[in-house]
């Protein structure tokens, strides 16, 4: 297997990091044929999808790695953001999703440059 995230998700996870390719309120990557690959968000919604509204994405959805801005305050009153990547593994995963998603997540971490991990 491949075990690498397709060049061109790459390229489009850099434009939405950078705001230019905005329209989705999250990414979400898969496993699909030996590589890792963008796969469209399940929901349209508005770009600024809650934390609650985006677990309830989440929670329908199969194995998978997504990926979501957060704009938060520091405790000084500054504004900060921090693009977050979760691993997402329902308890419906079979044996085989929950070790390829855990094994691959490395490979993910180290494509997609300024993403903290959870």
């Amino acid at each position: 297997m491949h075990r690498h995230v397709q060049s061109s998700s790459v390229e489009l996870f850099n434009e939405w990091k950078l705001g230019k390719k905005n329209e989705d309120p999250a990414l979400i990557f898969r496993v699909i044929d030996g590589t890792i690959q963008l796969v469209p968000f399940p929901s349209k919604t508005e770009v600024n999808l809650s934390w609650e509204d985006f677990v309830k994405v989440l929670s329908k959805m199969e194995a998978c790695w997504a990926l979501k801005g957060f704009q938060y305050q520091t405790k000084t009153g500054g504004s900060r953001s921090k693009l977050v990547m979760i691993q997402w593994i329902p308890e419906t995963a079979t044996g085989k999703e929950k070790i390829t998603y855990t094994m691959w997540s490395k490979n993910i971490k180290n494509a997609l440059n300024g993403i903290h991990s959870a």
